[in-house]
């Protein structure tokens, strides 16, 4: 079944400690959080002490790609404590995705990553920006992406940044259905940097047919971010009241 979580980095702009964001989460009705690479100030065991006293769930959590590769064993020693096996690499070079050349590099760079994770227990996610449609002749280089790096990186799809870039995320989430465990419910409006991400349900997003293939596809987490929002602890109220709706109609 198909749960709603929370992205914090919707919750950056308050300056509160993460116990206060959590109870926001809790209060809103999310079932689940999913961290930034900022913990919030405290350690991961205190951390997790803290999600499972609220009953809350780790939908996956968005890594330094740096730390893994410059320090790796005191990355995963953080995610082991976490008790977290979805790490998210959340962003890539941009000019990566100017070439096929560059995407095939980028690709063998996180393959090589995600098959050391995937030894101890890990599971390598790609979040996309909107970078990455890049139209390459035939293919995007999203496409590009996906095709080269099949069978080793699962795909995170963020609805609205794939739609401003140019593409259908309904039809991502149907087409790379087994690849997907975890979507970001996004909304946008195409042609502004500050509508990059909108208020859900405000924008230009099927939000509807993105719900539903991701039921169909036995996504496990839906989850909401908004990193544009100027009322954070509004947006994440008014996000779960229209994806409990989607979800359930």
């Amino acid at each position: 079944m198909t749960r709603t979580a929370l992205q914090t980095h919707t919750l950056r702009p308050l300056e509160e400690p993460i116990d206060r964001k959590l109870d926001r989460a809790v209060d809103a009705g999310y079932e689940g959080v999913q961290f930034t690479p900022d913990l919030g100030h405290t350690t991961p065991a205190n951390l997790l002490e803290q999600v499972r006293a609220r009953e809350l769930e780790i939908a996956g959590c968005h890594v330094d790609r740096e730390l893994l590769e410059d320090d790796y064993e005191e990355a995963i020693e953080i995610y082991r404590t976490l008790d977290c096996s979805a790490l998210v690499i959340s962003s890539y070079d941009p000019e990566a995705f100017e070439s096929e050349a560059g995407i095939e590099r980028a690709v063998s760079h996180l393959s090589e990553l995600a098959d050391r994770l995937a030894e101890d227990g890990f599971t390598l996610h790609y979040h996309n920006h909107y970078f990455e449609f890049t139209d390459l002749g035939d293919r995007t280089g999203y496409e590009v992406f996906a095709d080269l790096s099949d069978g080793a990186i699962a795909l995170e799809v963020d609805t609205g940044l794939a739609f401003y870039g140019g593409a259908d995320p309904a039809a991502l989430i149907d087409r790379y259905a087994d690849r997907i465990d975890l979507v970001h419910l996004t909304d946008t409006i195409p042609g502004s940097d500050e509508t990059v991400h909108a208020e859900l349900g405000s924008g230009e997003v099927d939000l509807r047919a993105c719900v539903e293939w991701s039921a169909a596809a036995n996504v496990e987490w839906l989850i909401y971010e908004n990193g544009r929002t100027d009322d954070p602890a509004t947006s994440i109220v008014d996000a779960i009241d229209v994806m409990s709706e989607l979800l359930e109609s």
